[in-house]
């Protein structure tokens, strides 16, 4: 059996992927030859598998394995590293641009590094609500296996981005109570 790095949670990996490719369990067990049980465990973490296994798996997600491993040795570094342009307050186009060199580098797969950068930046610098709605999907399945830190910013802008929604209510609410005290000034006076 080769080993496989062991820093890699696949399980993660295999579970993003299956949900944004919106692929039930059965169906991934069928295409890749796997038992459902089998991924099901790894997936929650509770088995690990073998590199054939996984290169199944990943194979029927359309993904290379190796690809994974060899890119995921160094995401977390370079999540990181676009992390620090959003925390220094980098100008906007700055960290755009950091965005956009971190997505291309990683754009094989999803990964909760992705999702993380990409919804920190629509949160912070391009509020896009509904796409940051797509990542808190991905995120939120798996947010019980996250490490501490990326669980702590999972919450932050969990947090953050309800605050924006909220406000964005609240500006609607506004302005159709001016709306309405409007139409009924100009009811009033021409009545």
């Amino acid at each position: 059996m080769e080993k496989l790095n062991e820093n890699i949670n696949y399980g993660i990996l295999i579970r993003i992927n299956r949900e944004a490719q919106n692929l039930n369990l059965k169906f991934l067990s069928e295409i890749s030859g796997v038992s459902l049980g089998h991924i099901s465990k790894i997936e929650r973490e509770i088995e690990t598998s073998t590199k054939d296994m996984l290169s199944y798996i990943f194979e029927a997600l359309c993904i290379d394995l190796n690809t994974v491993i060899l890119k995921m040795e160094t995401i977390q570094v370079d999540f990181w590293d676009f992390y620090h342009h959003i925390v220094y307050f980098e100008s906007k186009d700055n960290v755009t641009n950091a965005l956009n060199i971190f997505n291309e580098k990683y754009k094989d797969f999803e990964s909760v590094e992705r999702l993380l950068a990409n919804l920190i930046y629509h949160l912070t610098y391009d509020i896009q609500l509904k796409k940051c709605e797509e990542y808190f999907h991905l995120l939120n399945i798996v947010k019980d296996y996250l490490d501490s830190s990326y669980r702590q910013l999972y919450y932050d802008y969990f947090g953050l981005y309800f605050k924006e929604k909220n406000n964005r209510k609240r500006f609607k609410a506004l302005v159709l109570m001016t709306l309405s005290s409007l139409f009924y000034a100009v009811y009033f006076i021409l009545f």
